[in-house]
């Protein structure tokens, strides 16, 4: 499996059931399989990057400000200490499995919360 069907395997959802459009993606395996990726519905970007294998999921409304998912989350009320540390005490919520999973569970609220 390359990278960009990794990407489709975790984050595919997106264009296949929630209408997101993948706009630009790109990737440096060379330099520990790092990607990026930017999607857009409407006025809701979403930019997925990969770096050094922990995954960071980020929003913009028409382009504006970019809002990290996780302190999105964190203000909504669903705290960082969700996930467990790893034995070498990192959290363990940037695996892309993680992201993907959380990003399906909560893009509609994280989507109302920006547009708030």
């Amino acid at each position: 499996m390359n990278y960009f069907d990794e990407f489709l395997n975790e984050f595919g959802f997106l264009t296949e059931e929630m209408g997101f459009e993948l706009k630009s993606y790109s990737e440096e395996p060379q330099a520990f399989n790092n990607f990026g990726a930017l999607l857009q519905r409407s006025d809701l970007l979403i930019r997925i990057t990969r770096d050094r294998g922990q995954v960071f999921i980020e929003f913009s409304i028409d382009n504006s400000h970019w809002h990290h998912k996780d302190m999105i989350l964190n203000e909504m009320g669903i705290p960082w200490n969700r996930h467990p540390l790893s034995d070498s005490e990192l959290w363990e919520g940037y695996a892309m499995d993680i992201q993907a999973k959380e990003l399906q569970q909560h893009i509609q609220d994280i989507e109302n919360y920006l547009q708030g």
